[in-house]
């Protein structure tokens, strides 16, 4: 793999079929291809990894000027996933987030973001453990809105009974 020794704003990098300046891409496919290179360290490329953790606090920052909480939510857990040294197995598995993380954690159609889909599925699991009177959510789904990754109590099979009547 022929990469730079180091990465800047104006650097070029090919994400999916496309080619743009790091400064312009957007942040959730980086985070995506960091995710990716720091599972798979042997093909992974070093400079664009320190590229992106060097910038993560200038990003989080900007994303609570502006308001991005979906952007903010991923910078926190890319930190606390790859950056932050883990905790004990127990805890790095819980899903669940105090009522202030949750606020922050909102897409604009009123439901919690999930950053991954095995993260959305581990909270349904937990949820599906939990007594409660009320409906539980049955399943995850990747939204058309923001990307990320909800839960939703609706069957896939009245979801889809639902999408033929919409058409």
């Amino acid at each position: 793999m022929n990469t730079p020794d180091v990465y800047t704003d104006e650097s070029t990098i090919k994400i999916g079929n496309t080619w743009c300046k790091l400064c312009s891409a957007p942040k959730r496919k980086l985070f995506k291809k960091y995710r990716k290179q720091k599972k798979e360290p042997e093909e992974s490329d070093p400079a664009f990894i320190a590229y992106i953790e060097q910038n993560l606090e200038k990003w989080k920052a900007e994303a609570e000027l502006r308001g991005y909480y979906s952007l903010l939510t991923n910078i926190n857990q890319l930190i606390h996933d790859y950056i932050k040294p883990k905790k004990h197995v127990a805890e790095s598995k819980d899903v669940f987030m105090d009522r202030r993380e949750k606020i922050a954690n909102i897409c604009k159609t009123g439901k919690v973001i999930y950053l991954t889909k095995k993260i959305a599925r581990e909270a349904l699991a937990q949820i599906r453990q939990t007594e409660q009177s009320h409906k539980k959510p049955v399943r995850s789904y990747e939204c058309d809105e923001c990307g990320w990754w909800h839960l939703t109590s609706l069957p896939i099979e009245d979801w889809k009974k639902q999408k033929v009547l919409r058409l």
